[in-house]
Protein backbone atom coordinates (compact mmCIF):
# COMPACT_ATOMS: atom_id res chain seq x y z
CA UNK A 1 0.00 0.00 0.00
CA UNK A 2 1.33 3.00 -0.69
CA UNK A 3 0.20 4.90 2.59
CA UNK A 4 2.63 2.05 4.26
CA UNK A 5 5.77 3.39 1.79
CA UNK A 6 5.48 6.81 2.65
CA UNK A 7 5.05 6.56 6.22
CA UNK A 8 8.24 4.63 6.00
CA UNK A 9 10.02 7.00 3.71
CA UNK A 10 10.69 9.70 6.76
CA UNK A 11 13.73 12.29 6.54
CA UNK A 12 16.68 10.64 7.61
CA UNK A 13 19.63 12.85 9.08
CA UNK A 14 22.99 10.11 9.79
CA UNK A 15 23.38 7.03 7.46
CA UNK A 16 25.31 3.79 8.27
CA UNK A 17 29.21 4.55 6.13
CA UNK A 18 29.74 1.38 4.50
CA UNK A 19 26.55 1.10 2.46
CA UNK A 20 27.49 2.15 -0.86
CA UNK A 21 24.35 2.68 -3.59
CA UNK A 22 25.82 2.87 -7.41
CA UNK A 23 25.36 4.88 -10.16
CA UNK A 24 22.82 2.37 -11.80
CA UNK A 25 20.64 2.65 -8.58
CA UNK A 26 20.41 6.33 -9.09
CA UNK A 27 19.98 6.16 -12.92
CA UNK A 28 17.02 3.95 -12.18
CA UNK A 29 15.11 6.95 -9.48
CA UNK A 30 16.06 9.35 -12.07
CA UNK A 31 14.21 7.12 -14.36
CA UNK A 32 10.89 6.84 -12.15
CA UNK A 33 11.29 10.60 -12.10
CA UNK A 34 11.09 11.10 -15.53
CA UNK A 35 7.19 9.81 -15.78
CA UNK A 36 6.23 12.01 -13.19
CA UNK A 37 3.71 14.63 -14.05
CA UNK A 38 5.39 18.49 -15.57
CA UNK A 39 3.59 21.57 -15.71
CA UNK A 40 2.74 21.93 -19.38
CA UNK A 41 5.16 18.63 -19.94
CA UNK A 42 7.89 21.01 -20.57
CA UNK A 43 10.40 18.52 -18.36
CA UNK A 44 12.95 21.00 -17.35
CA UNK A 45 14.58 19.28 -14.85
CA UNK A 46 17.84 17.71 -14.86
CA UNK A 47 20.41 15.21 -12.40
CA UNK A 48 23.37 15.22 -11.14
CA UNK A 49 24.07 12.03 -9.63
CA UNK A 50 27.08 11.25 -6.94
CA UNK A 51 28.10 8.15 -5.52
CA UNK A 52 31.79 8.74 -5.04
CA UNK A 53 33.13 9.74 -1.78
CA UNK A 54 35.09 12.87 -3.27
CA UNK A 55 31.93 14.17 -5.33
CA UNK A 56 30.04 13.21 -2.21
CA UNK A 57 32.00 15.53 -0.20
CA UNK A 58 31.91 18.35 -2.35
CA UNK A 59 27.93 18.22 -2.48
CA UNK A 60 28.10 17.77 1.38
CA UNK A 61 29.74 20.81 2.13
CA UNK A 62 26.76 22.71 0.09
CA UNK A 63 24.11 21.49 2.63
CA UNK A 64 22.63 22.58 5.32
CA UNK A 65 20.80 20.07 7.75
CA UNK A 66 18.14 20.58 10.44
CA UNK A 67 17.74 23.85 10.65
CA UNK A 68 15.64 23.68 13.66
CA UNK A 69 17.90 21.66 15.87
CA UNK A 70 20.82 24.75 16.57
CA UNK A 71 22.48 22.76 19.03
CA UNK A 72 23.25 19.43 16.85
CA UNK A 73 25.25 18.90 13.73
CA UNK A 74 23.99 16.24 11.75
CA UNK A 75 24.55 14.45 10.11
CA UNK A 76 27.05 12.93 13.08
CA UNK A 77 31.01 12.81 11.78
CA UNK A 78 30.94 9.57 10.22
CA UNK A 79 27.01 9.51 9.41
CA UNK A 80 27.00 11.71 6.45
CA UNK A 81 24.70 10.24 2.99
CA UNK A 82 27.18 7.83 0.66
CA UNK A 83 25.27 9.26 -2.31
CA UNK A 84 22.95 12.34 -3.66
CA UNK A 85 20.70 13.08 -6.65
CA UNK A 86 20.75 17.27 -7.21
CA UNK A 87 17.67 18.56 -9.25
CA UNK A 88 18.59 21.45 -11.68
CA UNK A 89 16.18 23.10 -13.51
CA UNK A 90 17.31 23.82 -17.16
CA UNK A 91 16.78 27.21 -17.94
CA UNK A 92 17.25 26.92 -21.59
CA UNK A 93 14.09 24.70 -21.53
CA UNK A 94 12.41 27.41 -19.28
CA UNK A 95 12.61 30.93 -18.40
CA UNK A 96 10.68 31.70 -15.11
CA UNK A 97 12.26 28.26 -13.48
CA UNK A 98 10.62 29.37 -10.28
CA UNK A 99 7.17 27.83 -11.69
CA UNK A 100 8.24 24.45 -12.18
CA UNK A 101 9.04 23.86 -8.31
CA UNK A 102 5.76 22.09 -8.03
CA UNK A 103 7.48 19.44 -10.27
CA UNK A 104 10.88 19.28 -8.07
CA UNK A 105 8.78 18.64 -5.57
CA UNK A 106 6.74 15.70 -7.54
CA UNK A 107 10.03 14.06 -8.90
CA UNK A 108 11.77 14.31 -5.55
CA UNK A 109 8.89 12.39 -3.79
CA UNK A 110 8.38 9.92 -6.27
CA UNK A 111 12.57 9.44 -6.34
CA UNK A 112 12.14 8.76 -2.36
CA UNK A 113 9.30 6.78 -2.52
CA UNK A 114 11.42 4.57 -5.53
CA UNK A 115 14.45 4.63 -3.17
CA UNK A 116 12.73 3.26 0.21
CA UNK A 117 10.78 0.57 -1.52
CA UNK A 118 14.58 -0.58 -2.76
CA UNK A 119 15.85 -0.23 0.97
CA UNK A 120 17.40 3.35 0.61
CA UNK A 121 17.25 5.88 2.85
CA UNK A 122 17.34 9.73 2.36
CA UNK A 123 16.49 13.45 3.22
CA UNK A 124 15.10 16.59 0.94
CA UNK A 125 17.74 19.32 0.97
CA UNK A 126 16.44 22.61 0.15
CA UNK A 127 18.20 24.99 2.35
CA UNK A 128 20.92 24.89 -0.28
CA UNK A 129 23.07 27.82 -1.87
CA UNK A 130 22.11 27.79 -5.89
CA UNK A 131 25.46 28.87 -7.15
CA UNK A 132 27.83 26.83 -4.28
CA UNK A 133 26.36 23.87 -5.28
CA UNK A 134 26.65 25.02 -9.30
CA UNK A 135 30.70 25.91 -8.54
CA UNK A 136 31.53 22.88 -6.43
CA UNK A 137 29.92 20.40 -9.18
CA UNK A 138 31.31 23.03 -12.50
CA UNK A 139 27.34 23.14 -13.60
CA UNK A 140 27.13 24.70 -16.63
CA UNK A 141 25.16 28.16 -15.89
CA UNK A 142 21.82 27.23 -17.37
CA UNK A 143 21.31 24.31 -14.59
CA UNK A 144 20.21 25.94 -11.78
CA UNK A 145 20.36 23.38 -8.65
CA UNK A 146 16.63 23.76 -6.48
CA UNK A 147 16.89 20.39 -4.26
CA UNK A 148 19.51 18.04 -3.18
CA UNK A 149 18.31 14.56 -2.30
CA UNK A 150 21.05 12.93 0.18
CA UNK A 151 20.79 8.88 0.03
CA UNK A 152 21.96 5.99 2.35
CA UNK A 153 20.81 3.41 4.94
CA UNK A 154 19.40 4.85 7.74
CA UNK A 155 21.35 4.70 10.78
CA UNK A 156 18.76 6.31 13.19
CA UNK A 157 15.14 5.89 13.98
CA UNK A 158 12.20 8.44 12.90
CA UNK A 159 8.98 8.49 14.50
CA UNK A 160 5.67 10.29 13.90
CA UNK A 161 3.83 11.56 16.81
CA UNK A 162 0.79 14.01 16.98
CA UNK A 163 1.56 17.33 17.87
CA UNK A 164 1.25 18.79 21.28
CA UNK A 165 -1.30 20.91 23.16
CA UNK A 166 0.88 23.61 22.26
CA UNK A 167 0.55 23.40 18.95
CA UNK A 168 4.08 23.33 18.27
CA UNK A 169 5.40 21.32 15.09
CA UNK A 170 8.98 21.58 15.71
CA UNK A 171 10.72 18.20 15.44
CA UNK A 172 12.90 16.91 17.63
CA UNK A 173 15.29 14.11 18.70
CA UNK A 174 15.90 11.87 22.01
CA UNK A 175 19.16 10.16 21.63
CA UNK A 176 19.19 8.86 18.32
CA UNK A 177 15.88 8.93 17.38
CA UNK A 178 14.22 11.62 15.34
CA UNK A 179 10.51 12.83 16.50
CA UNK A 180 8.18 14.45 13.90
CA UNK A 181 5.18 15.95 15.16
CA UNK A 182 2.39 15.40 12.24
CA UNK A 183 -0.98 16.98 12.39
CA UNK A 184 -4.47 14.72 12.68
CA UNK A 185 -6.75 14.26 9.61
CA UNK A 186 -9.28 15.29 11.98
CA UNK A 187 -7.41 18.87 11.68
CA UNK A 188 -6.86 18.57 8.01
CA UNK A 189 -10.07 18.25 6.74
CA UNK A 190 -11.92 21.58 6.49
CA UNK A 191 -15.57 20.20 5.84
CA UNK A 192 -16.83 17.95 8.33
Amino acid sequence: MVKDLVLKARSYRNFESGYSISRETLESLVDVARFTSSGANKQPLKYYLSSDPETNKKVFSCTRWAGMLKDLKLPFEGSEPTAYIVICCDTDVVKNHSIYDIDVGIVAEAMMLAACEEGISGCMLGAIVAGEVSAALDLAPNLLPKLILALGKAAEEVVLTDIPESGNTAYYRKGNTHFVPKRSLEELIINK
